[in-house]
């Protein structure tokens, strides 16, 4: 990086873009270049991946979205559709669409969010030195 800035407008500008900020953004939030906004970003993907997998975990948390409580809703759910379908008699015609929805909530149980992955700085450390011998490999 050819123009030195301190630690803690690096920070800045990592935390900006883990928020999905454009690096034009970023560049007239901090008061750099675009170009140096860029250069930041770029030597330090990893920690934004950290950063952005923070964000989304505490976004989940928020809007309680975690993988316990989607589990627990659709149990809920499922519990009171199987008990409805027991219920019922199976002449109805609206019977088939219970069953639909109880197969349809039984799959998306299958089916949950992949949660936020996190990286120790030593995990970082080694996926920034494997990119950057894969960067000078490819350019020769």
């Amino acid at each position: 990086m050819g123009v030195s800035i301190d630690a803690d407008k690096k920070r800045t500008i990592l935390e900006l873009r883990a928020t999905g900020l454009s690096y034009a953004k970023i560049s007239e939030r901090v008061g750099v270049a675009k170009q140096t906004a860029i250069n930041v970003c770029k030597a330090q993907e990893e920690e934004i991946a950290t950063l952005e997998a923070l964000n989304m975990e505490e976004l989940y948390e928020q809007h309680r979205i975690t993988k316990r409580e989607r589990i627990a809703a659709h149990a809920s759910l499922l519990s009171r559709i199987k008990a409805e379908i027991e219920g019922r008699d199976f002449t109805d015609v609206s019977t088939d669409k219970l069953i639909d929805l109880y197969l349809k909530t039984s799959a998306s149980l299958s089916g949950e969010m992949i949660e936020p992955t996190f990286q120790t700085s030593e995990e970082q450390e080694r996926d920034r030195q494997e990119r950057r011998l894969i960067n000078d490999l490819s350019s020769l």
